[in-house]
């Protein structure tokens, strides 16, 4: 409790827990049609996603943010959130690297990926 109030005063974030884990993402372009892409690395905030198959473009349109399907396990209901996209490159190989934040996150959403990603880190 202290340590929260300490980092708030000092405008401190405490540093996200980010697991290198390929999972298949999967996403919807504005005209509604889904795209599957992979993840690179995941966190309780964010994911990295790699865009080979489809243009990052393609997928954003003129949205701010995109839906996220995480499918962390094939037995499970994904993790549905927003993704805002927060940096992206091209790749020399094709396709793209993008940097997303989870925005729109529902507590049980949340509490779902923290417990996957606590289970994965051992």
């Amino acid at each position: 409790m202290f340590e929260k109030l300490i980092r708030k005063v000092w405008n401190r974030r405490s540093p996200s827990l980010r697991l290198p884990l390929n999972v298949s993402v999967k996403t919807q372009d504005p005209e509604g049609n889904m795209h599957e892409v992979v993840s690179e690395d995941i966190s309780d905030s964010g994911v990295r996603l790699r865009f080979e198959k489809v243009g990052l473009t393609k997928v954003m349109g003129h949205r701010e943010e995109v839906p996220l399907q995480l499918c962390l396990e094939e037995d499970e209901k994904p993790i549905e959130t927003l993704g805002q996209l927060v940096w992206a490159y091209n790749t020399a190989h094709g396709g793209s690297i993008s940097g997303w934040r989870f925005v729109n996150f529902d507590s049980s959403s949340a509490r779902r990926l923290q417990k996957f990603l606590n289970a994965q880190e051992g």
